[in-house]
């Protein structure tokens, strides 16, 4: 049996591998959906929806009126259903690039804080995090804020407003 595959929607693969065996070989990806179809070419066949957000991937948020604040959240694992991801707050570090009124930052791998679920969407062509989150300095679930996360982009910095401008 032909099986097609998907990651964010996106046709990635043509494969004659049983389920078990693709999965084998993309470990991190969750399975969206399994539409049995019926393809001209091929007959009867398989198209496997795998989600491309994986165990440890970075996401971040921005908010702010006159001063941007910016978030970042690691995926540390998955619901029983894979509709929703745990994850954790992450540390930002200050690099290279600013200015005297924001600071370039990058996410790093420590977490900190309390954990929590955050709902898998589809945005676009990419997926999106939201939710509830924990948003004070010492990520306890007693200060949630609602908002929407974006996979972080490697080796990119984000922006957020200097401390003494704001904060």
């Amino acid at each position: 049996m032909e099986v097609f595959i998907y990651i964010n929607g996106k046709f990635i693969d043509r494969v004659s591998n049983s389920i078990d065996e693709i999965l084998k070989a993309h470990p991190r990806a969750l399975v969206k959906e399994i539409k049995d179809v019926k393809h001209e070419i091929c007959g009867p066949s398989k198209e496997l929806y795998l989600i491309d957000v994986m165990i440890g991937d970075i996401f971040y948020t921005s908010f702010g009126y006159d001063e941007t604040h910016t978030k970042f959240v690691k995926v540390i694992g998955f619901t029983k259903s894979g509709k929703s991801a745990i994850c954790k707050r992450t540390y930002a570090e200050t690099v290279e690039g600013g200015n005297i009124v924001y600071d370039n930052i990058k996410p790093t791998d420590k977490v900190f804080g309390d954990q929590f679920k955050l709902r898998i969407n589809k945005h676009t062509e990419d997926f999106t995090l939201r939710g509830s989150y924990p948003y004070s300095f010492n990520a306890d679930m007693k200060h949630l804020m609602l908002a929407t996360f974006y996979k972080c982009k490697d080796g990119y910095a984000y922006m957020e407003t200097n401390p003494q401008f704001g904060h």
